[in-house]
């Protein structure tokens, strides 16, 4: 939910309010039952975007470690050729 969404939201509660309880009451908590469930998504896919950082820092230590392991084996290669 960007800030202009937000603004727009507060401006329809604050309408709903001056206009005095009663039936309002319902639309009041679906606009709450909503912005809840907005919240909690954005959660997920905050949780989702830190796994995704994660799996690219993994992703990263593990072309290291390969490139590291291709180097030590065409070292010990060349030490085994100047052997024989």
């Amino acid at each position: 939910m960007n800030q202009e969404q937000f603004e727009t939201m507060m401006a329809q509660v604050m309408a709903k309010l001056e206009e005095g309880p009663g039936s309002h009451l319902d639309v009041l908590a679906a606009m709450a039952q909503r912005h809840a469930a907005v919240k909690e998504l954005g959660q997920v896919v905050g949780d989702i975007l830190e796994s995704l950082q994660f799996v690219r820092l993994v992703l990263k230590y593990m072309a290291f470690d390969l490139e590291a392991t291709r180097r030590e084996r065409n070292q010990l290669r060349m030490m085994l050729e100047d052997q024989d």
